[in-house]
């Protein structure tokens, strides 16, 4: 009896043991579940839909896009960029009601006196320019609007000459170069009554900054006077930025040209060294035409010269 048991025993045993052993080898044949490393996406990366917004390599940093040099600001158009007084000082050859004038409301900002550098000056101000009658009364940086080129932008620290027609005959046209350390800067101004003072802006927008002043010469062409054909055409100011124009003659005026500059009272001095034109043709005679001239502003622009013609 004792053996049948012991028999029925290790039947069981040896059947528990052949489960064991069949479980494991299941066990074993699996492969096991992968664990979700930080380091690596829980799925592929998709494709971009669009093509041309693939990530940038991070191997090299991108390239630039940025321009490699400053953009150039281009000369404005013939209508609003006036030249020199006379036959070349034509800016605006229209009269067409143009865009909202602001006149010039910041004078020329007069430095503390420090010691300049870039060794002693050859020339000290206020200076007079051999020859000419004008004179260099100072050199400061002006805040306000650029008016040398018609374009009424906003300007900070331009170098600006004040400058004083001494002479008993006016200027029509005087270009200016003034030796600043190791720059030349340059200045331009048309249309000075005699007496006159006008500040004239840097004409290719150079900053100022105290230096020595090695030298200073001008080119300038005089009339006798700023004509105003007060015998044969009256300009008035109407007001809103416009002028009147009459002609006083019996007969019609090819050409009329109103030379016109910016003024401040509180300086009773010229700013811009530009002058200005507005051109009126065929008046009739006796006739009278009201004008909107680019660039003027009532009150704060004076009429320096007049000038008739027989043709364009």
């Amino acid at each position: 009896m004792k053996n049948k048991r012991k028999i029925i025993c290790w039947a069981v045993l040896g059947a528990l043991l052949l489960c064991a052993a069949v479980v494991l080898a299941l066990t074993r044949g699996r492969d096991p579940e992968p664990a979700i490393s930080p380091n690596a996406p829980a799925s592929a990366p998709k494709e971009p839909a669009d093509p041309t917004a693939l990530p940038v390599e991070t191997s090299r940093p991108p390239e630039s896009t940025a321009p490699t040099e400053m953009p150039s600001t281009g000369r404005p158009a013939a209508s609003t960029d006036p030249e020199p007084s006379g036959e070349t000082t034509i800016a605006p050859e229209k009269t067409e009601p143009p865009q909202a004038t602001t006149a010039p409301t910041s004078p020329i900002e007069v430095p503390p006196e420090t010691e300049p550098t870039g060794g002693a000056s050859s020339i000290s101000l206020p200076y007079e320019i051999p020859d000419t009658g004008l004179v260099v009364a100072k050199v400061a940086a002006y805040d306000g609007i650029f008016l040398e080129d018609g374009s009424n932008e906003e300007i900070t620290g331009v170098a600006a000459m004040v400058l004083t027609n001494t002479a008993d005959t006016a200027v029509e046209f005087a270009g200016i170069t003034l030796t600043a350390g190791t720059e030349t800067w340059e200045f331009r101004a048309s249309a000075i009554p005699a007496g006159a003072t006008v500040v004239v802006q840097e004409a290719n927008r150079t900053h100022f900054r105290e230096t020595a002043y090695g030298d200073c010469k001008a080119d300038v062409a005089t009339l006798p006077e700023l004509e105003m054909s007060s015998d044969q055409v009256e300009v008035t100011e109407h007001g809103g930025n416009s002028l009147t124009v009459t002609n006083l003659t019996g007969a019609s005026i090819p050409v009329v040209r109103v030379f016109y500059k910016y003024y401040l009272e509180d300086m009773d001095a010229y700013v811009g060294g530009i002058a200005y034109t507005a051109k009126v043709e065929n008046l009739e005679a006796g006739a009278s035409v009201q004008i909107t001239p680019t660039h003027y502003a009532s009150g704060s622009s004076r009429v320096v010269m007049v000038r008739t013609y027989d043709g364009q």
